[in-house]
């Protein structure tokens, strides 16, 4: 698993999927998943989301690839 912070309050599932997996690139296998954090109460996002990859691997690649990188505007923040 893999943390991914510095989202914007407004971002969803479906951008983060499309930017990380572009055309359902890996995401296909069943051990995938973007999920943002909401708050319990108000339901809106906390600003972070955890990444669920396959193995140990894909998370090292997936960090290498997308720490630092730009999304709406916001470095994100990517770490194990």
């Amino acid at each position: 698993t893999v943390f991914v912070g510095n989202l914007p309050f407004a971002a969803t599932e479906a951008p983060l999927c499309d930017l990380f997996f572009p055309g359902g690139e890996g995401a296909e296998h069943e051990e995938t998943d973007v999920e943002v954090k909401r708050d319990v109460e108000s339901g809106k996002s906390r600003g972070f989301a955890v990444v669920t990859l396959p193995d140990a691997d894909a998370c090292l690649a997936f960090v290498d690839k997308w720490a630092d990188a730009d999304f709406e505007g916001r470095k994100l923040v990517v770490r194990l």
